[in-house]
């Protein structure tokens, strides 16, 4: 039995935990997960916990403790005695890496890389540190998985290891993302069926360009727009900019949600204004439940949609409601009829199914590998 420790920043919403949720939800028979949060409970901790063969909540925060959080991770990893660990996100790359060097048993190491170029946030400060520091220890890691094409192009212009990418896209459940009767759902936000729904899913933060959908959504007539996002409710330039463009009546707001299905699945359309992406797993999750999709072109959104019609370029407010408009003028025949192939497009390349398959292979693949890395 091949054992994989998985060890992952943290389990709040984003496409990493849901990734990894999917792969322990999937495991092979010869395999056994155990994973390791390094940040506080969140979202999907209670999930993580009834998927994985054994979980471990193991902070690690910057503070007179540090030193006595890196030892007892130290432990945990040795006691484990993993054949393969695999982190998730920037710090956890980091923090295991470390402590990888100076284990005895050196089982083999997998970075997984989530992101893109995160619009240069990483070209300065603290950020930029640490991926200068990561991509020094790239040399370690036996792979880095990325979940993108403009990931890996990114990460390796910064020095990353060219001889150590591997590609392996996000996975959708389409079993749960699918076509739901959006009337309930409208019928709940108090909107008539005969008005547009538009959603933006994604946390509070400009990367995600709320404010440019809020300027959309004010150019566009018979419609309403929801955003859904860890802390978008309490964003004060959002709740500013609906206020100065008088969208009290157009817009609402929710903090992020476990059954995240339900909402994209009553959308008419998901719009997403990102200024960058890797791999857009919201945009995939539309296109699973049959949703049309209107998207900057960021980071893979081409390679999931190949719908020029629908995308645009990021910050052009205007061209967005247009595209909404667009949307809105379209037969319901040719609106069922683009929901329809953007979900075979998931089935057939991007399903949980494809995804844990590809993640099986390579586990199987380096536990037959008996060879060091360093």
């Amino acid at each position: 039995m091949n054992k994989v420790l998985h060890i992952i920043t943290g389990l709040g919403a984003g496409g990493a935990q849901s990734c990894l949720l999917s792969i322990i939800k999937n495991q092979d028979n010869n395999i056994k997960h155990y994973v390791i949060s390094l940040g506080r409970g969140s979202i999907y901790e209670k999930r993580i916990r009834t998927y994985a063969d054994s979980y471990y909540k193991c902070p690690i925060e910057i503070n007179l403790k540090l030193f006595f959080q890196i030892i007892k991770l130290y432990k945990i990893i040795k006691n484990l005695s993993p054949d393969i660990i695999q982190t998730w996100l920037y710090h956890s790359d980091l923090i295991v890496t470390l402590i990888y060097i100076f284990l005895r048993n050196k089982p083999k190491l997998l970075w997984n890389i989530r992101c893109s170029d995160m619009a240069g946030r990483y070209d300065r400060g603290k950020n930029f540190i640490l991926l200068r520091l990561l991509s020094l220890l790239s040399f370690v890691p036996n792979k880095i998985i990325y979940n993108s094409k403009a990931g890996i192009l990114s990460h390796e212009i910064r020095g990353y290891k060219k001889d150590k990418s591997i590609l392996i896209y996000n996975g959708i459940n389409t079993r749960t993302f699918k076509k739901m009767d959006k009337i309930k759902y409208k019928n709940s936000l108090g909107i008539n069926n005969n008005t547009t729904l538009f959603g933006l899913i994604a946390r509070d933060d400009p990367i995600k360009g709320h404010l440019d959908f809020l300027e959309a959504i004010s150019m566009v007539t018979d419609c309403h727009g929801i955003i859904v996002g860890s802390g978008v409710t309490k964003s004060k330039k959002i709740l500013n900019k609906i206020k100065n463009l008088n969208l009290k009546d157009k817009i609402s707001l929710f903090e992020q949600m476990e059954n995240i299905e339900i909402i994209i699945s009553s959308l008419d359309t998901l719009v997403s204004t990102s200024y960058s992406e890797g791999f857009p797993t919201v945009i995939a999750e539309a296109m699973s439940c049959e949703v049309p999709v209107i998207a900057t072109n960021v980071g893979d959104t081409k390679i999931l949609l190949d719908d020029s019609d629908l995308i645009t370029i990021p910050g052009d407010s205007l061209e967005i409601s247009k595209k909404m408009k667009m949307i809105q003028e379209m037969s319901q025949i040719r609106i069922e009829e683009k929901g329809e192939n953007l979900r075979k497009k998931i089935i057939n390349n991007f399903s949980s199914e494809v995804m844990t398959k590809k993640y099986h292979n390579l586990y199987i693949s380096l536990c037959s590998d008996k060879s060091n890395q360093i």
